[in-house]
């Protein structure tokens, strides 16, 4: 007990020393945090991490190798593993633990769509915060045009790969569609289609649609989607979730629209738990301009 709330300890440290934008520093307490949890696979990942820019390739491929090592079966681990090869841009790196932990283990669906969804995030330029624009009536700035990139189309592969495994599972695919709807609604819109193609009578799945036909600018098509949500939901007696297709009716075709969606998931992110892996350790994403 008092060796792991050591590591802890050190854990915290070196966390607090990476925004501090001091990685020598956080390195060192990472290294010293693995002498009382040696088993723990965060700490030689996070070495890796605080030395990427700063140490030799051979070296930082030798910590991950360690980390991995540590991992056993824990997928949201896997995720952190590859998230380093994609903060140290190497892509060949990814590729080959990939293949790894495909042929090392039992890779289901929602695992190759964690990998390829925290690609996309990790490499699409976040939105321009909303900051006072909701409160001024006004909308942020359109985010900048998305561009494809190997991380991207590789991204796109993992969960192509996923929907195969599951090809009538329209919720994966809703799922994955609501995941890129802000920072790739050109990416979105084949998921959610096709989940309307196995649900078109279903008006949460139309309005899921209609929201990623807005952002692509498909503004006939997106209200057109949104009636037909609308109508459908009155006739099975779903009330709210009529108003809810009108109202985003109004707002397709505005850039209002983005806005909103933009609040509605912030909101949901402050009003849940954070149940992120590295709670109880520590997490990166806070610190990757340091990269």
């Amino acid at each position: 007990m008092i060796r792991r709330l050591a590591a802890q300890h050190f854990l915290n440290h070196g966390r607090q020393y990476a925004e501090w934008g001091q990685p020598a520093s956080a390195y060192q307490a990472f290294v010293e945090g693995e002498r009382y949890d040696p088993e723990n696979f965060l700490f030689p990942l996070n070495q890796a991490r605080m030395q990427i820019g700063r140490r030799p390739h051979e070296e930082i491929r030798t910590l991950v190798d360690r980390a991995t090592a540590l991992v056993g079966e824990q997928p949201a681990a896997y995720v952190k593993i590859l998230e380093t090869w994609v903060i140290a841009d190497r892509i060949d790196e990814a590729h080959a633990l990939l293949d790894r932990l495909a042929s090392d283990h039992k890779l289901d669906a929602p695992a190759y769509v964690d990998f390829g969804l925290m690609m996309i995030m990790r490499v699409t330029p976040p939105p321009a915060a909303l900051g006072m624009f909701p409160f001024l009536n006004a909308a942020p700035p359109p985010p900048p045009t998305p561009t494809d990139t190997p991380w991207t189309q590789l991204a796109s592969e993992l969960l192509d790969r996923a929907v195969a495994m599951r090809p009538d599972d329209a919720v994966l695919r809703k799922a994955i569609a609501s995941s890129l709807m802000l920072p790739r609604p050109d990416m979105a819109r084949r998921y959610v289609e096709s989940a309307a193609q196995l649900l078109p009578d279903d008006p949460d799945t139309l309005i899921l649609l209609g929201m990623i036909q807005g952002l692509n600018e498909q503004v006939r098509e997106a209200k057109a989607t949104l009636q037909r949500a609308a109508q459908l939901a009155r006739k099975q007696g779903q009330r709210e979730l009529a108003q809810q297709a009108q109202e985003m009716r109004q707002l397709v075709g505005t850039p209002m629209l983005r806005s909103m969606l933009q609040m509605s998931m912030l909101s949901a992110e402050m009003g849940g738990i954070d149940d992120d892996f590295d709670d109880d350790g520590f997490d990166l994403d806070s610190i990757e301009g340091f990269f």
